[in-house]
């Protein structure tokens, strides 16, 4: 993701989120777009555990990462999510977004 320009990153975030892999899967929506736009704005060094938690899923301040592994959880569904659509729905994307394993930060 890093290499293409903004605007074909939006164009790839746009068709994830309103393809049929994610259509009924907001909370991964909300996922994505969230670590894709701090990426888009430089400030993919940010994105953690935590500020994942907090900011996309609804964790309270303060909570504990390692004692709720949620925004882990979510993350492999996302990527699983991501694999299934460039499988299925569109395999000939030029433009693939990924979340490498061990990372926040889609490429």
């Amino acid at each position: 993701m890093e290499t293409a320009s903004r605007d074909r990153k939006q164009e790839a975030l746009d068709a994830l989120l309103a393809s049929r892999t994610f259509d009924r899967s907001h909370q991964l929506q909300a996922f994505l777009r969230y670590v894709c736009e701090r990426e888009m704005e430089g400030r993919a060094d940010d994105l953690n555990e935590y500020v994942i938690g907090v900011d996309v899923l609804g964790r309270p301040e303060g909570y504990s990462p390692s004692e709720d592994a949620i925004v882990r959880n979510r993350a492999l569904t996302l990527r699983r999510k991501l694999e299934e659509y460039y499988r299925h729905e569109n395999p000939g994307a030029r433009i693939r977004i990924e979340i490498p394993r061990g990372q926040y930060r889609p490429k």
